[in-house]
């Protein structure tokens, strides 16, 4: 069984249990809301109460008491609100991760292209939102909170862009665009870009392990083939290039960009 179904699988469990004024918050509150999250933070449950409530206390349950914040309902569950969920995450997750998170939360939906209807426009939460619980508490990691408000970004749609994005920018190089449509001459959708630098027509692309399946993978090399005819750069990159070895990905961003500029 894995990690999340696993946990899931708790969840439904104490659920039943659970204090009537007890909610669940931090990385079990972002699991259930389906956010990114790094391997290995599942081994307890996460719940929460307002004060003067105790936090529960029983093996398999890590309770903690808030001053501030808001719970919600979720295909059944008592969650923590999204700006809540977010404040109760700092203590258990890395810059990068704690981004990654904040980038999911505050994403706005579209459609590459334009061309397919979506479930809903709006993001889960906003920027507004997450500062004024921000400010409304003394939280922990307060610090840590602070710093991925103001990295995070409304168009990345996935852990593995989030951190190629903030390694070229701690790599020094200049901050790309994101989810980038890409037009021919004519107007007509060739392709929409993970990241880019419009102006110097550069594309960078994650392939997932989604990339290797038969259909998508004829559709990539269709996909790569017009942005060549369209004289623009197409970086791809994979796990290797953004979790293990960086800088790998970085040096062929930087000589993409000395190419450009040399043009």
């Amino acid at each position: 069984m894995s990690e999340r179904a696993d946990a899931m699988a708790r969840v439904r469990a104490y659920a039943q249990i659970m204090p009537e004024h007890a909610f669940f918050i931090g990385p079990t509150a972002a699991l259930i809301g389906a956010a990114p999250l790094p391997f290995g933070l599942h081994r307890e449950l996460h719940v929460g109460v307002l004060a003067p409530r105790s936090a529960p206390r029983r093996p398999g349950i890590r309770g903690r008491q808030l001053r501030v914040g808001s719970m919600h309902r979720y295909h059944g569950l008592r969650v923590a609100d999204v700006p809540t969920t977010w404040a109760t995450l700092a203590t258990h997750l890395d810059e990068y991760n704690l981004v990654t998170a904040t980038d999911h939360i505050i994403r706005i939906p579209r459609s590459p292209g334009g061309f397919h209807d979506l479930p809903r426009l709006d993001p889960l939460t906003d920027q507004a939102a997450l500062a004024a619980i921000l400010s409304a508490n003394r939280w922990h990691g307060a610090e840590r909170l602070r710093r991925a408000l103001d990295r995070a970004r409304t168009g990345s749609s996935s852990r593995p862009e989030t951190w190629l994005r903030l390694t070229i920018i701690d790599a020094g190089l200049p901050e790309p665009e994101l989810d980038v449509d890409i037009f021919d001459g004519d107007g007509r959708f060739v392709a929409c870009a993970d990241l880019a630098y419009p102006q110097l027509r550069i594309s960078l692309d994650y392939e997932g392990e989604g990339h290797q399946e038969q259909r998508r993978f004829e559709h990539d090399i269709n996909r790569f083939a017009r942005l060549a005819e369209i004289r623009w750069d197409a970086l791809r990159f994979t796990s290797q290039h953004v979790f293990r070895d960086s800088g790998l990905g970085v040096a062929r961003i930087r000589r993409a960009l000395e190419r450009h500029h040399a043009t």
